[in-house]
């Protein structure tokens, strides 16, 4: 944003959205009538640990942002709980990664990504 106004080039999860749909990436999903701020993007896919090392070597940076589902984080231990009483939960901290994004990415750069993406899940 320059003086208060948006460029006129696309928003990269806009750009994300679209490269990625179609494919084995799992990419989030907004309600009618629902904007989601997009100050993370995360997507689910299998492998995601290899997936990140691919990608690192390339020189993309990802995240995983939230590595412990809440229920099994130490601070709820007291409450007795184990992974298999959350099992989705448990799952899905295995499954998702944060691609990069902020506003001033360029398409390109959103290009990239989703290339280098594609190629180390088709690998």
């Amino acid at each position: 944003m320059k003086n208060g106004q948006r460029s006129v080039e696309p928003l990269p999860n806009f750009i994300y959205n679209e490269l990625l749909n179609y494919s084995d990436v799992i990419t989030p999903k907004e309600r009618n009538g629902v904007k989601h701020v997009y100050h993370l993007y995360v997507v689910r896919l299998k492998n995601r640990d290899a997936i990140q090392a691919k990608l690192t070597k390339k020189g993309i940076t990802t995240g995983i942002h939230y590595p412990t589902a809440l229920p099994n984080l130490p601070a709820y231990r007291y409450l007795g709980y184990s992974p298999k009483d959350f099992p989705v939960a448990s799952a899905l901290s295995k499954e998702i990664l944060s691609l990069p994004i902020y506003p001033e990415m360029k398409k390109d750069q959103v290009e990239y990504v989703c290339q280098h993406l594609k190629k180390a899940i088709n690998r």
